[in-house]
């Protein structure tokens, strides 16, 4: 391995990753997070709260005198799973999406040997060493991308600069294919997505109507490309997940009249998301094949 104190594992635990970071400063490489990651919300606080310097620490109690003591989370961490992981980690991580090689593909395997990259690693220990004043006070040229893309990727543009040569363009062009798109970056940011093309779709500010709670679930269900489907344990999104979703926001469910003027069952207005749809999704509303085919 060429990181810089790897520890590897395929299983942790919120006491036993902020514990060991805090100790070791490893380069944490966790495989298999599909299968252990999904509804620990703890352990993905302690995992998301490593992003930033300033903020990677936790605070548990220790001792016979549960005394707190500040623990910190502040590492390089590589996650492997299959499949997607939770919106807000994959918002703090650089995401390489691989694919199984082709029966006629040859690629080179990893060596068994651990010193196989020895000389390698020197080399950029040195590299990092020589160069790590000039890297601290680096302010490279970052491509048109969201605020948590810039943060990720600014250490390796700042890294590419300093290497010179064409790598500067080859690590912005890396970075603009890699995270250059900016459409999901939690769940709650792509259901306000989807309602605002619900609600452009049947014409609800124009004909003054809304949509009730179960229709948007069945419509949201429906769409192959989004989470919605399979958004519980396989199941499709219901409406009480959507009310759980937009309460972040102060949007509750209401009664509200459904096409054709009636009053219908709780559900929402456009109204109600104005002002919300304005300071998150500052472009039009994408047209439905769009949506559904992107």
């Amino acid at each position: 391995m060429i990181v810089p104190k790897p520890l590897s594992a395929t299983n942790v635990t919120p006491a036993t990753i902020f514990r060991a970071i805090d100790r070791w400063r490893p380069t944490m490489l966790i495989d298999e997070m599909d299968t252990f990651i999904s509804d620990k919300s703890e352990l993905r606080g302690v995992l998301n709260s490593g992003h930033t310097r300033s903020q990677a620490y936790v605070i548990r109690c220790v001792g016979e005198d549960s005394l707190p003591k500040q623990f910190s989370t502040w590492t390089p961490k590589v996650f492997a799973a299959i499949g997607s992981m939770h919106p807000t980690l994959e918002d703090r991580s650089i995401m390489i999406n691989l694919k199984r090689k082709l029966p006629s593909e040859e690629v080179s395997r990893i060596p068994k040997d651990r010193n196989a990259y020895l000389e390698l690693q020197r080399k950029c220990a040195r590299w990092g060493n020589d160069h790590l004043e000039a890297l601290r006070k680096a302010n490279p040229e970052l491509p048109e991308m969201n605020d948590r893309a810039r943060d990720n990727w600014e250490p390796l543009l700042a890294i590419a600069e300093a290497c010179g040569g064409d790598w500067p363009a080859r690590a912005r062009d890396a970075a603009l294919r890699l995270s250059g798109i900016d459409e999901d970056e939690t769940l709650g940011i792509q259901l306000l997505q989807d309602l605002q093309w619900l609600f452009s779709l049947n014409n609800c500010e124009q004909l003054g109507h809304g949509l009730s709670s179960g229709d948007i679930a069945t419509t949201l269900a429906q769409m192959e490309d989004r989470p919605w489907p399979e958004f519980s344990h396989g199941k499709p999104v219901t409406p009480r997940a959507i009310a759980k979703l937009l309460k972040p926001w102060k949007i509750f469910p209401k009664q509200v009249k459904v096409r054709g003027g009636k009053w219908g069952p709780n559900g929402y207005e456009p109204r109600q998301f104005k002002g919300v749809f304005r300071r998150y999704l500052p472009e039009a509303p994408q047209e439905a094949s769009e949506v559904q085919n992107q």
